[in-house]
Parts: C-alpha cells; structure tokens; sequence
C-alpha cells in the first residue's frame, strides 16, 4: 500500500484525475473488474476524503473531489 491506498485505489484516482468524472462502470472497466468491485473502491476513496460520489438521476458518477488529500496525491505522482 503507497500513501495507504491500495494498488486498486491508486489506479482509480490516477484515471479520474486525468479526465474528471466517471460512472461505476466506467471505473469498472478502467480496473478490469465488476461493478460491485468498483463500488468498493469508489466507496473506500469517497470515506478517505479523495473522491465525492454524485449521484445523477438513477447513475452513479464517481469524480475526484478538490479535498487536501486529493492535491497530495496528485503532487506526489
């Protein structure tokens, strides 16, 4: 785990970082994983400050948050 993130984690915040917004499968598909692997993960970033998960209608859209955490990240990579 770098910066208490897991390998999993890092690869979503680095693909949300660069280009802003995603849906759940969006995210899914970037991991290579399920739907509910991917609501995990966006759910284990969103409790660790690094995501916000706006809802929009029935869609699930997982974007990087403007939060102290998400900054130190994107400077240390």
């Amino acid at each position: 785990m770098k910066f208490g993130l897991s390998s999993l984690e890092l690869r979503v915040l680095s693909a949300l970082a660069s280009g802003g917004g995603k849906p759940i499968v969006g995210v899914a598909r970037v991991l290579g994983r399920s739907k509910s692997v991917a609501s995990r993960v966006v759910a284990s970033l969103v409790q660790k400050g690094f995501l916000n998960s706006v809802r929009f209608g029935k869609r699930k859209e997982a974007s990087v948050a403007v939060t102290q955490h998400a900054r130190a990240f994107k400077e240390l990579v």
